[in-house]
């Protein structure tokens, strides 16, 4: 993955654009349904969705496919099943699903650059 500023800041922008985008429109949609499971099908599948459009429309023309598509749709499933999943039986406030989609989109971010360390492995300075 690339390792200049620039793209760091896209991926990290990337992730929480889509992040927040998709915990708001789930979270509006799917939230309260009667099934949580379906909910959470339902709301990865739109968050795919979300990502993938939000990805090829605006982030791929500056920043590379694999290292925005990866931890965006990962970003984007996650951050729409986690607030169908929370909190349970609570009321839905855009406010706390952008929050929640911004927590979300940073771990994925953090995560997979982390991963991405261990599998390439970093040579010693």
């Amino acid at each position: 993955m690339e390792t200049r500023a620039y793209f760091l800041f896209g991926d990290l922008l990337g992730n929480l654009v889509v992040g927040v985008l998709a915990a708001v429109i789930c979270g509006y949609l799917c939230s309260g349904w009667p099934f949580m499971l379906i909910g959470m099908i339902v709301a990865m599948f739109l968050g795919m969705i979300i990502s993938t459009v939000l990805t090829v429309t605006v982030l791929l023309k500056w920043f590379g496919a694999m290292e925005v598509m990866l931890p965006v749709m990962t970003t984007g499933m996650f951050a729409a099943m986690a607030i169908v999943m929370w909190p349970p039986g609570g009321t839905y406030t855009v406010a706390g699903a952008a929050q929640l989609g911004l927590m979300v989109g940073f771990i994925v971010f953090v995560l997979t650059w982390i991963l991405n360390a261990v599998i390439v492995g970093k040579a010693p300075a």
